[in-house]
């Protein structure tokens, strides 16, 4: 048997700095919609690179709010965890914040990925699951 419960923040960043996949979920002119990206942890941010034309691109300079969620799930064991990160997302412009990422992340998509952005989060949370004392 497992137990659902709530992450700390602290535990919250390490499975953002232990996993490099996630899903950007925003709302775009044709509807809801989720964008799996490779990512990594800045501090207090997660930074994402994208292609300067694309819809993430175009939400990011319309200035709204989007969520991004990372998993980790261990099927045999039914064990795992979610963190969920809200805020906006900022174009990195700044010479030396772009020096500083040593063109991290290294997207996995082919393609023109130029386009470095910055989602600072207002808000993180996650839940786990995790086996009940004396479970085996």
């Amino acid at each position: 048997m497992v137990i659902p419960r709530e992450l700390s923040e602290r535990e919250c960043l390490q499975v953002l700095a232990q996993q490099r996949l996630g899903r950007l979920a925003l709302c775009t002119t044709q509807g809801p919609r989720i964008f799996p990206l490779n990512y990594v942890l800045d501090g207090s941010s997660l930074v994402f690179r994208t292609s300067p034309y694309g819809a993430i691109a175009r939400e990011a300079e319309a200035d709204t709010e989007m969520a991004f969620e990372v998993d980790h799930v261990d099927g045999d064991s039914r064990t795992g965890c979610s963190v969920l990160v809200v805020g906006r997302l900022r174009v990195i412009d700044d010479p030396h914040d772009l020096l500083s990422l040593q063109d991290n992340p290294q997207p996995w998509a082919g393609g023109s990925r130029s386009l470095y952005l910055r989602l600072r989060w207002r808000l993180i949370s996650g839940r786990g699951l995790t086996p009940a004392p004396g479970a085996r």
